[in-house]
């Protein structure tokens, strides 16, 4: 999928587990925000929501420049669909999403940068169970794999943001492929 102008598309995901176990967990993680539970240097923060709340304050932080210094970056969570059959998902036209079975289970939460943060766009985190079939014993761990993805939409913001995004990719990348070996961890681990 090509880029709109002037904006990057970062896709990537990973298989964390199989069966309705790891399912259940990975989407406890991530509807609770702990998908960077196992990151020493960046993370991710979430008060907790009151249920009529649809949109609450997200602060993704990390270390930088070498580990002098601390940067939080304000976010909102914009939406958030809970265990949906992905055939009724219309949220865009994720080239991974297209590849699972229309029987796939989805849960995913998406926050969207705010005033104060040098990136701007969205990034939407998804764990899919691929292969889902209610008809099977749903202890199986035969059901299917179960995926974790993330979908980024960014660009700098402002002059100093545009000026600096592209020294700022390698620590996306590195955020993202930390949310991702966290994710495989945390789903690894029993409870």
């Amino acid at each position: 999928m090509s880029s709109p102008k002037g904006w990057t598309v970062i896709s990537r995901s990973t298989c964390v587990g199989r069966g309705r176990e790891a399912y259940e967990r990975a989407r406890a993680l991530l509807t609770r925000w702990r998908v960077m539970d196992n990151v020493a240097w960046a993370g991710v923060l979430s008060p907790a929501k009151k249920n009529e709340e649809k949109e609450s304050p997200v602060v993704t932080y990390a270390k930088c420049y070498g580990g002098l210094m601390w940067v939080r970056n304000p976010c909102r969570q914009v939406y958030e669909d809970v265990d949906v059959p992905l055939k009724h998902r219309a949220r865009d036209a994720d080239c991974f999403f297209n590849q699972l079975s229309p029987s796939a289970r989805l849960s995913q939460v998406a926050y969207s940068t705010l005033q104060g943060h040098l990136i701007r766009g969205e990034e939407r985190l998804a764990v899919l169970w691929d292969g889902y079939e209610p008809s099977k014993d749903p202890s199986s761990s035969e059901l299917g794999r179960v995926y974790f993805a993330i979908r980024s939409v960014s660009a700098g913001s402002g002059l100093v943001g545009s000026l600096l995004f592209p020294f700022m990719r390698p620590m996306q990348d590195r955020f993202f492929a930390s949310q991702l070996d966290s994710m495989q961890t945390s789903v690894s681990e029993k409870p």
